[in-house]
């Protein structure tokens, strides 16, 4: 029980309230908001050294993808950040979504290796490795420009792009312009 309640408030990050809820409806058992946060303490002091362990390994992996989302924490924004490779993927969450997130989680920072991203500003601040760009990101550039413009050229430009090489990020196929 405890794994399924750590599993939905925080793998599919439902509210603990509704997490709560969705317990009781599927096994009958009352659980309160207060006690699946207690249960998601205890596993987060449980997995923190195995949170450090991925963390180092994405630090020194050759390839590495990076990605931030928005999501409300409190009803604020905060941001999700993600650090990926085809076997490991991180979460951190910060209240902020810049260098000073980037610092305070520590993976990007000083690491050699390729970074793909989407050509956010803070990420060509690491320069201490390689930077190549997520084409999925292009992709949805180059739709958007297609649509503005009404020009050929962002079609052949994703063509290009949809037939480059692959790299593995995140357990899915990331193309990457580098």
């Amino acid at each position: 029980m405890r794994a399924l309640g750590v599993h939905l408030t925080q793998g599919q990050m439902l509210p603990y309230a509704r997490a709560a809820e969705l317990i009781c409806e599927m096994t009958s058992l009352s659980v309160s908001p207060a006690t699946l946060h207690a249960w998601v303490c205890e596993a987060s002091v449980a997995l923190q050294g195995t949170a450090e362990l991925i963390a180092r390994q994405l630090h020194h992996a050759p390839v590495m993808c990076a990605d931030e989302s928005g999501l409300r924490v409190d009803g604020k924004l905060h941001w999700m950040h993600v650090a990926a490779t085809v076997d490991l993927t991180w979460y951190g969450m910060h209240a902020k979504r810049g260098l000073e997130a980037i610092a305070a989680h520590g993976i990007l920072p000083k690491r050699v290796g390729i970074l793909v991203h989407d050509c956010w500003a803070p990420y060509w601040k690491l320069d201490d490795g390689l930077h190549a760009l997520c084409n999925a990101h292009l992709l949805q550039e180059l739709v958007y420009a297609q649509e503005v413009t009404g020009q050929d050229w962002p079609a052949a430009m994703a063509e290009l792009l949809l037939n480059a090489p692959t790299i593995e990020c995140g357990g899915t196929a990331a193309r990457a312009a580098i």
